[in-house]
Parts: C-alpha cells; structure tokens; sequence
C-alpha cells in the first residue's frame, strides 16, 4: 500500500512541475535575459567602449613611456648592426679600402688579396707547370700534324707553331691583363662610389644605420617645427634638419647610439619603432645576402686568377677555345656585381 500511495504522489508532482512550474520558471528566465541583454547593449557596452576608448590610449602611452629606452635601445643596436654590415659590404664589394699592414699599401680586398706575395708565388708556380704542359701540348700537335695521314681536318705544322707562338705571346701579357683590368676595376668602384655621394648632395657622411635612426625620428625631436607633423611641406628636408641632421651626418659628438645625446634632442616615446625595426630587417637581410655573394666572387675570381695559365696552355691543342671561355667567365664574375653595387648606392 505504501508504494501505491508514493506513485501518486510522484505522478501529481511532476504535473504540477510540468505545467505550472516549468512555464513559471521558463518565463522568468526569458525575462531576465531579455533585461540583461538590454542592459548590457544599452548601458555596460557604451560605458566600456568608452572607458576603453579612454584607457587604451593612456596605457599605450605609459607603457610606451615606460619602455621607450629600451625599445630605443634595441633600435640602436639593429642600426649598428645595419652599419657594420653596410662596411663589410663596403669592404667586399671593393668600394672602401682595405689596408695591408704587411706592405703598408691600401687597395680594394681583391687587390690586395690577388697582389700578396703568396698568391705571387703561387700564380708563378701555375705558369711554371703551364709553360711545361704547353711545350708538351705543342710536341703531341706537331707529331699529329706530321703524321696524320687524313688530310680531312688535318692542321698544317706551320698553324700550330703559329699556335705556340701565340700562347708564348699570351704567357707574357695575360698577367699584365688581368692585373691591369683589376686596377680599372678598383678605379671604376672607386668612381661609382664618389659619384654617388655627389649625386645625392648629402653633407658628411651619412650611413644607412644614421638613415635608419632620421626616418624613425621624425617626429621625436623636442623642437615641434623639426618634426614632420609639424609642417608637411614636401621641400624641407627634415632628415638634415637641426639635431636630427647632425645625427643623420654622424657629426662629431653626434652618435645614435649614446642615449644621452638622444635625450637632449629627441623624446623616445615617440620614435617610429615599427618603421625602423621593419627597414633595418630588410637592410639586414639584403646586406648579408649580396655580402655572402661579394665573398664568393673574391674567391672565384682569385682562383681564376691562378689557374689562368692552364687554359693558356692548351691553346695549341684547341686554338685558344678554352681560354675564350675562360675570358668569358673571368670578366663575368668581375664585372658582374656592379649592377648590385650600383643598385645599392643609388637606391639605398
């Protein structure tokens, strides 16, 4: 009997739950989320959006300002970075000089590696195996000139002694070529790169990492009329004007790298961070790539150098095929890196 009575009592509560209490509770819940929705679209998202609108700005600027020095720092680490790359590149492309203390002279590190005592001696020794392989070459062309029986495509003996006398004559003014091809090459560098710093008018010597730190602080300076924002007129040069100038030219007392200087002229705060970090990655990035490629034509030019008197040697076999080919390939990879040199110059 107890049981029965606990099953009905069960099936009349869950009536009453399903269809009193279920709607009851089911509307009250609708109404509150109709209210809350309305109260947060209506006043909680205008007062947040505008307490955002006025904090956002407020934290930028004091973590900005908390910051600053260090981002600054990191800038100018980046721009010491681009100007060290800039003079090894410099210094491989053969547009700076390279001093050799051992000579006490100074030339472009071609020169001075292609004019060293050592690579003398060595190149002295190829020409000395070479002259040998060239007499040999000449014995083997006479006797199958002489005894070949076909008269297709046989060579007269005269065509190859004339042959040999050319090589002896080649022995002789090869060296001389190439030595005076690399000094008009120096020269030619040395040309491109005044010629450059004329046609861009600049005073001093301005570097890309000095470059770098003018464009990032163009509208730092303490002096509102030095700063871009201050008069957008298209005709003033404002990397060359007052402090920032004397920074850009890298005048004496004047480095971007000692904070103290900095903040005497310029507020870091307001240093163009994300413009000068982006440039000097791309700076960095194309200047070890066409230094990687500089190093690689020292080396293969050199070594031409040194092997050149073997493709002389074989002009009495071949009739001077393989020393075209070596021409050929000599002043392509000499002359080859100007139009990067030239492209570096002008446009950076």
């Amino acid at each position: 009997m107890k049981s029965a009575y606990l099953g009905l009592f069960a099936t009349i509560f869950n009536w009453i739950f399903e269809k009193i209490l279920s709607p009851i509770v089911e509307f009250i819940a609708n109404l509150l989320s109709t209210v809350f929705e309305w109260i947060f679209e209506n006043i909680l998202v205008p007062i947040l959006t505008l307490v955002i609108e006025t904090v956002t700005p407020w934290l930028v600027k004091f973590f900005k300002d908390l910051f600053a020095e260090l981002f600054y720092k990191i800038l100018a680490y980046l721009c010491e970075l681009v100007d060290f790359l800039e003079e090894c590149f410099d210094i491989f492309a053969g547009t700076a000089p390279v001093k050799d203390v051992t000579r006490d002279v100074s030339d472009s590190l071609l020169n001075i590696i292609v004019f060293n005592p050592t690579i003398k001696k060595l190149f002295y020794m190829v020409m000395a195996i070479a002259f040998v392989l060239t007499l040999t070459f000449a014995v083997i062309s006479v006797a199958k000139a002489t005894f070949d029986l076909e008269f297709n495509g046989r060579r007269p003996v005269a065509q190859v002694m004339r042959n040999l006398f050319k090589t002896m004559i080649q022995f002789m003014l090869v060296p001389l070529m190439v030595l005076f091809i690399l000094n008009l090459a120096s020269r030619l560098l040395v040309a491109i790169e005044d010629s450059t710093k004329m046609a861009n008018g600049t005073m001093g010597d301005p570097s890309l990492g000095s470059t770098v730190f003018a464009i990032a602080s163009l509208d730092a300076s303490k002096i509102p009329s030095e700063n871009v924002s201050y008069n957008s007129s298209t005709s003033k040069n404002f990397l060359e004007e007052g402090a920032r100038g004397r920074f850009y030219r890298r005048e004496a007392g004047f480095d971007y790298t000692s904070l103290s200087s900095i903040r005497g002229s310029f507020n870091f705060a307001d240093f163009d961070f994300f413009t000068g970090y982006a440039v000097c990655i791309f700076l960095i990035i194309v200047l070890a790539a066409t230094g990687i490629v500089f190093v690689q034509r020292i080396f293969e030019v050199v070594i031409l150098y040194i092997i050149c008197p073997f493709f002389v040697s074989m002009m009495p076999l071949d009739e001077g095929e393989k020393f075209k080919k070596w021409k050929e390939l000599f002043f392509g990879k000499l002359f080859g890196g100007y139009g990067s040199i030239l492209g570096m110059k002008i446009y950076l």
